[in-house]
């Protein structure tokens, strides 16, 4: 590539934060909104197995709840204002107010803001109940799926392959990122006792889930390249961002699941490993949820 074409990608990007000046703080809310259903699904999983049942679930739920609510009042808000004035940051330092009816309108009148709506009870019936397997699970999965219609998957109706195909991709992601999540504070926060066995049952679960988060994610961008009939440089090069990140992933694994078979058991070793997969996850979540806010074309 020469320096002309990236000197076009960058003026090409430049843009796209100009023309949607809400991109980043909806990627924040939306981010947010992820690791909230991601605990829920999380913690059921790990509740499946007696390790798993000391868990102090209070921290973790009131984390779900206030990241839940405050990433779908960033991403409603910053979707309303743009909507209101899309042009506002392009051509004047002044933006067109919001109202309370405007945000009235939008959760209870269209289906975007529906969606929303139906996350946050989901999110928060399926927090009070975490303790109760099948509602905790199925209010979990709805509000994955309600997060699904927020996104590009949801875009072109409910009834197309593209929303069933994203929404099964992003419930496997938001499964692992919170099974990870939960690992993660109970090897470096100090919090329940995740012993030898508890990892050996998340290594043999979390990589069947990442070979079909992987898979589905591939067709699911088959289908929207079909869909959208080609893609945008923007995007690619987010989509890049997220290759490499999900390359990190799969190498940081790899060296998780050999320091398990390894001969003694270095928990240093693992909890070092353990740091870099999250570092990688994290740069994985981000670059998804720009990828949601930004234009395919």
């Amino acid at each position: 590539m020469d320096i002309a074409s990236v000197g076009l990608l960058s003026s090409r990007s430049i843009d796209a934060f100009i023309d949607h000046p809400h991109v980043l703080d909806g990627a924040i809310g939306r981010t947010l909104a992820y690791l909230a259903t991601s605990l829920v699904l999380g913690l059921r999983l790990w509740m499946r197995i007696p390790q798993g049942r000391g868990i102090r679930l209070r921290p973790y739920q009131i984390s779900a709840l206030i990241a839940g609510f405050t990433g779908a009042i960033l991403v409603i808000h910053g979707t309303l204002a743009e909507a209101v004035d899309p042009f506002s940051a392009a051509f004047s330092m002044e933006e067109t107010p919001v109202y309370f009816s405007d945000y009235r309108h939008m959760l209870l009148h269209t289906i975007y803001g529906n969606a929303w709506v139906a996350y946050v009870i989901l999110l928060t019936t399926g927090v009070l109940l975490i303790r109760r397997p099948w509602p905790a699970w199925l209010c979990g999965l709805g509000a994955g799926l309600a997060l699904a219609v927020c996104g590009h998957s949801g875009e072109y109706g409910l009834d197309e392959p593209l929303y069933w195909l994203g929404a099964m991709h992003l419930l496997l992601a938001l499964t692992w990122i919170g099974g990870l999540s939960v690992l993660v504070m109970a090897r470096l926060a100090g919090g329940w006792q995740a012993d030898f066995p508890a990892l050996q049952y998340f290594s043999r679960v979390a990589l069947p889930v990442f070979i079909l988060i992987v898979l589905t994610g591939l067709a699911r961008l088959g289908l929207q390249y079909v869909y959208e009939q080609g893609l945008g440089a923007v995007y690619l090069i987010m989509l890049g961002c997220k290759l490499i990140a999900v390359a990190g992933v799969v190498a940081s694994a790899a060296g998780l699941r050999a320091l398990l078979k390894a001969q003694p058991f270095s928990e240093r070793r693992y909890d070092n490993g353990l740091g870099t997969e999250v570092f990688f996850a994290a740069l994985l979540i981000i670059a998804t949820a720009l990828l949601t806010q930004l234009p395919p074309r």
